[in-house]
């Protein structure tokens, strides 16, 4: 019997005409911050997007420069099926993401801070109790319900 993950790669690909580059495309993602990796996502795929390297550093270049020719009319500079792969299965940097772990942390600290914030509120109150119930008295004398009580 196959595996769950070996059932979905085989129904995904042809059995009449299988790609040569087909087959499971795994990725991870790190957090920049506290290096915590997500497990492996796997994926089904039936080719490579590949994008040549050289369309991307061309279309800025000329956008940027006033002396490069518009895109359509300048040579486009040439790339290898090397550098599209090195360029495919680079890691990519994602700004201004968090990862769950470090939401989490994030989260723990705001309510760690907040206990504190409400244990000395709950020390004053109990103080101010404290002192309302010794001051409670006339003339120097305390009431007898409140030595009773304490």
């Amino acid at each position: 019997k196959l595996s769950t993950s070996m059932e979905i790669m085989t129904s995904t690909i042809s059995s009449i005409t299988p790609s040569p580059l087909s087959g499971w495309l795994g990725s991870t993602i790190q957090c920049t911050r506290c290096k915590h990796v997500r497990p492996i996502q796997n994926a089904p795929f039936l080719d490579i997007p590949l994008v040549p390297t050289s369309v991307p550093n061309f279309l800025a270049s000329a956008y940027r420069s006033k002396n490069v020719n518009p895109p359509n009319k300048s040579p486009m500079p040439s790339c290898t099926l090397d550098d599209c792969l090195v360029d495919f299965t680079s890691v990519e940097r994602v700004q201004d993401v968090e990862c769950r772990k470090c939401t989490i942390q994030r989260e723990v600290e705001q309510l760690e801070e907040e206990v504190m914030m409400l244990r000395g509120a709950v020390e004053t109150m109990e103080k101010r109790i404290e002192q309302k119930s010794g001051s409670g008295t006339k003339n120097g004398a305390m009431s007898s319900d409140r030595t009773e009580e304490r």
